[in-house]
């Protein structure tokens, strides 16, 4: 099921931008406020910049924050599947120590009783 496209109006820079998307208005108002925080930034530190240069240095920053997430969210995903790997077989394990554990405590108050038993 798609999304229903919404319009958003942006205050970009000193420029406004008419965007077209699926994002809720909270969230692109928050993509907004973060891109001119981070532009504000940008202009202080690299005043002899262009508008253009500061637009590129940001892409670059946002795809180079992307692809960090996406390599952590795959390390989390091997992750998570090692662990519930080990979760099934580390419970079974466990469970079956537990049962032999029991096994054996019930053993030894037999033969204990069997031999008070026999006195």
């Amino acid at each position: 099921m798609s999304q229903k496209k919404q319009r958003y109006r942006a205050n970009i820079a000193g420029k406004t931008y008419t965007i077209l998307g699926t994002k809720s208005h909270q969230h692109m108002h928050s993509v907004i406020k973060l891109l001119n925080e981070q532009w504000n930034e940008l202009s202080e530190v690299a005043k002899e910049c262009s508008n253009e240069e500061k637009a590129i240095l940001l892409a670059i920053n946002a795809v180079s924050l992307q692809l960090e997430k996406q390599e952590q969210l795959m390390m989390l995903e091997e992750e998570n599947q090692q662990l519930k790997k080990n979760i099934p077989h580390h419970r079974g394990s466990k469970r079956q120590s537990i049962a032999l554990e029991r096994k054996e405590q019930f053993e030894k108050q037999f033969a204990e009783q069997e031999e008070l038993w026999r006195k």
